[in-house]
């Protein structure tokens, strides 16, 4: 053993049998620590490398063409002015009304499910109670898929049923006052727009208002309409078969004026698709944002408005 560890012990020996332990504590004498000798290394002998040589590049014999040769049309197709029928032909495409794509015609005749696929589910509501426990597909909106969401029902207003995640906060009081929001939504939409589809897909009057979390939905989505779930899940797996829509609880507080707004906005939507489902994108936006109007939520449309102020010369369906 070294000898400075055996002058170590001895002093730790000598402390434990002591009662009063000093002050200052003996420092141990440590042995010189011999330095390295440096040695010396020949450098590497030189090693010879090749220089890199350069080809000076060919000119090719016949010089590229500037600009190139108009290429051949392909056949049938003629280089020149359009005539007058081809001209006739083109505004008969853009004035024509396309269907709506029917996602149970589609189903039955492209997607191998046996026809036919009842659009109604049911003829009578289903009859739930406040406490009653269901289960709700939500689109999240970033990942592009469906989860299955456990949700309770908080509040049955006279037009819908308000179910709640377990992971939104509320309590009995604001889910009172967020059905009768919809309530007051609901009768004054209709006034000025028409009816939503009634009873709809599930034979029943209410529609069904979900609210959940931006982990459930996405980001920066306040609010949607899942018309998906008007179509029969024997053509649409994740349908929830009601007339529904989904909240963000984590942006809108139940039964607030935000809340209220994206209501007013969504419930628009359902109405509009029960009359046109195959309206143009510029026009379904800007209904649903005259119905804020209407209703009296400002915030939106001003914003709107502000925007194409800044850039007027931008045509509305850009």
């Amino acid at each position: 053993m070294p000898r400075r560890w055996l002058i170590l012990s001895a002093l730790l020996l000598l402390a434990c049998n002591t009662l009063t332990v000093p002050l200052i504590s003996a420092t141990a004498a440590v042995a010189p620590i011999a330095m390295p000798v440096a040695t010396t290394t020949a450098p590497p002998a030189p090693t010879a490398t090749s220089q890199a040589t350069t080809q000076p590049t060919a000119i090719p014999a016949t010089p590229a063409v500037w600009p190139p040769p108009a290429l051949d049309a392909p056949g049938g197709m003629v280089a020149g002015p359009l005539t007058d029928a081809e001209r006739a032909a083109a505004a008969a495409l853009s004035n024509t009304d396309y269907p709506a794509a029917d996602f149970v015609a589609l189903a039955e005749s492209l997607g191998g499910v046996p026809g036919p696929i009842p659009r109604i589910v049911a003829t009578s509501p289903a009859n739930w109670k406040v406490g009653d426990k269901a289960d709700f597909w939500v689109l999240n909106n970033d990942r592009v898929e469906f989860s299955s969401v456990p949700m309770v029902l908080r509040a049955i207003g006279d037009h819908a049923y308000l179910w709640f995640d377990s992971k939104v906060s509320v309590s009995d009081a604001e889910a009172q006052q967020a059905a009768k929001v919809f309530d007051d939504i609901y009768t004054r939409d209709r006034d000025r727009f028409g009816s939503e589809p009634n009873p709809g897909i599930d034979g029943d009057p209410r529609v069904y208002i979900l609210h959940t979390t931006s982990a459930r939905m996405g980001s920066g989505v306040a609010g949607y309409l899942d018309d998906s779930s008007e179509i029969p899940k024997a053509a649409f797996v994740h349908s929830n078969e009601h007339e529904l829509f989904v909240m963000n609880a984590d942006y809108l507080t139940p039964g607030g004026s935000d809340y209220a707004d994206t209501l007013s906005h969504e419930f628009q939507h359902m109405i509009e698709g029960n009359y046109d489902p195959n309206d143009e994108d510029w026009v379904v936006e800007g209904s649903a944002v005259y119905a804020e109007d209407a209703l009296g939520f400002q915030s939106g449309p001003l914003g709107f408005a502000s925007s194409f102020l800044v850039a007027p010369d931008v045509q509305l369906n850009a």
